[in-house]
């Protein structure tokens, strides 16, 4: 990884403080043709500027290049919302991407199916009526370096794609087949799990399920480089058990080789899906999804009757158990397409909502985004609601560089704060403002410290101060390094890019943040 970005965003709230409110729109911008263009995912790029993925129909506008029926639509966007370029993937049928990565070439992964075996498309392995993974490795400027159809005679769509430590990809997704790639399936739809090489070859393969369907929605690569699973399972047999009734929110950790090391069920007698899932900063994992449930796990369901749903976090230590759990929204229904965490180890969160009550204020119209910050014990800190008249979804949100935030949406709208859509869903990138923070609310640096030499290349003294604690945090918020009761910290393994150090004092206070910049 050549270059990582600063989360330059980080709160050090009181429990009685009055709490910071995201601030207003500083810009957007609609992406897309006169048919449909629907976002799915979004990343900050290496180099700058912002890489979104998702689907289109169109073939004017802002969009070429179409293959026929739905492509996938890659999207580079700058730092000010202008597309640098843009690429339709795909063939005569359909394709989507679900999930889109940046690599450590300046490149991207991005992960979704195809139903066609011509155009950039090879290797489909059914026939056109179903689905093959498809998972596509683009250079800097989004030409095909490789790409690559997994699957078998049944439906198998890939939903989220994660770099591996030794140079490869895990995919994640759901697949009914039982030939071609795909063996042990356990009936009806499987968690489906691809380990893959750095270009594409696949080094294994394992079905994870029960006699009902089992969905695969988050992938993420584990500190001892095993992987985390999110999703869904209406199972009770097989690899799972402890379903609470109807559908739960399936967790399940594997070893390095894809062995089962631990699976557990979350939720209540009616249906509950997790649609992200991260690694925490204390080594443990948060999800976010939608819950229809008021009862099992899941406490403080706001929505009327079970036909309405909220948004429902949970935080679990390392082996699966709930720490705290969250349900978000109001009367209506409301949900959580993704989460992350930042520096503070307060959550970001994407979704949407058509409440006006209950944790929801400022509500426009119909469907509206929704995003919110919370603290490290999911407490709402900050929400906010966006869009228009029509349908607003928002499915990523990342902070910036220069301390404001970049909300991926899909909108079917074109007034209130949505203008220039080019007909039906567009891509609707959002730039918001750095949130308005209180003295009382904000830790003050101590002056007179420093941080020597700053690029640095094996290491990092701070003078001026005796921290308790040095920590260097990545671009999610994770952290990469960190030191006690010393002044030097040792960043020699660290790839080279800009990061952020954090120094706490005796009573684990900020005291000094800032960016430094590993050569």
């Amino acid at each position: 990884m050549k270059k990582l970005f600063a989360l330059i965003i980080l709160f050090h709230l009181c429990h009685d403080a009055v709490y910071a409110q995201f601030p207003g729109i500083l810009w957007k911008k609609c992406f897309g043709g006169t048919a449909d263009e629907q976002a799915y995912s979004m990343q900050p790029a290496y180099d700058s500027g912002y890489v979104m993925a998702g689907s289109t129909r169109s073939n004017d506008s802002n969009v070429t290049g179409n293959h026929g029926g739905l492509d996938c639509w890659i999207v580079k966007a700058s730092d000010t919302g202008s597309i640098l370029w843009q690429k339709s993937l795909g063939g005569s049928a359909d394709e989507e991407a679900n999930c889109i990565v940046a690599t450590e070439d300046f490149g991207y992964i991005i992960a979704g199916y195809s139903r066609s075996n011509d155009g950039d498309v090879t290797g489909h392995h059914g026939t056109t009526t179903y689905a093959d993974y498809w998972v596509v490795k683009l250079d800097a400027f989004g030409n095909i370096q490789w790409q690559k159809s997994y699957g078998g005679s049944g439906n198998d769509v890939a939903q989220s794609v994660f770099p591996t430590k030794d140079g490869g990809y895990v995919v994640a997704g759901y697949s009914n087949s039982t030939d071609g790639d795909v063996t042990g399936n356990h009936g009806g739809y499987d968690y489906w799990v691809v380990k893959l090489t750095y270009d594409g070859a696949m080094q294994w393969q394992r079905s994870y399920g029960g006699n009902n369907d089992d969905l695969a929605f988050g992938v993420q690569q584990t500190g001892d480089e095993g992987y985390i699973l999110a999703g869904y399972t209406g199972s009770d047999t097989g690899d799972v058990s402890g379903n609470h009734g109807d559908i739960d929110c399936w967790l399940v950790r594997l070893t390095p080789s894809g062995n089962i090391l631990w699976q557990k069920t979350y939720g209540g007698s009616s249906m509950d899906v997790a649609l992200s899932v991260q690694i925490t900063s204390d080594n443990g994992y948060i999800f976010g999804g939608n819950s229809y449930s008021s009862d099992g796990e899941v406490t403080g369901h706001h929505a009327g009757t079970t036909y309405e749903q909220d948004g429902w976090v949970v935080k679990t230590d390392d082996t699966g158990g709930i720490q705290w759990q969250r349900s978000l929204g109001g009367s209506s229904d409301d949900g959580v397409n993704s989460i992350i965490q930042v520096v503070g180890d307060n959550y970001l969160v994407a979704g949407t909502t058509m409440s006006s009550d209950g944790d929801v204020t400022g509500h426009i119209d119909s469907l509206d985004s929704w995003i919110l910050l919370l603290s490290p014990t999911g407490s709402i800190l900050s929400q906010k609601c966006m869009g228009g008249s029509g349908l607003d979804e928002a499915y990523a949100i990342f902070p910036t560089g220069d301390t404001g935030f970049i909300v991926m949406n899909s909108t079917t709208s074109n007034n209130d704060e949505v203008q220039g859509n080019h007909g039906g869903y567009d891509y609707w990138l959002v730039k918001l403002g750095l949130p308005s923070i209180t003295t009382s609310q904000a830790t003050i640096a101590q002056p007179g410290i420093n941080v020597t030499p700053n690029p640095a290349t094996n290491s990092f003294t701070v003078g001026g101060v005796n921290p308790a604690s040095i920590r260097i945090y990545s671009v999610l918020g994770n952290i990469v390094a960190e030191a006690q009761d010393t002044n030097i910290i040792s960043v020699s393994s660290l790839t080279p890019g800009e990061y952020i150090m954090v120094l706490l004092d005796d009573q684990g206070t900020m005291i000094y943040r800032n960016k430094v910049v590993k050569m």
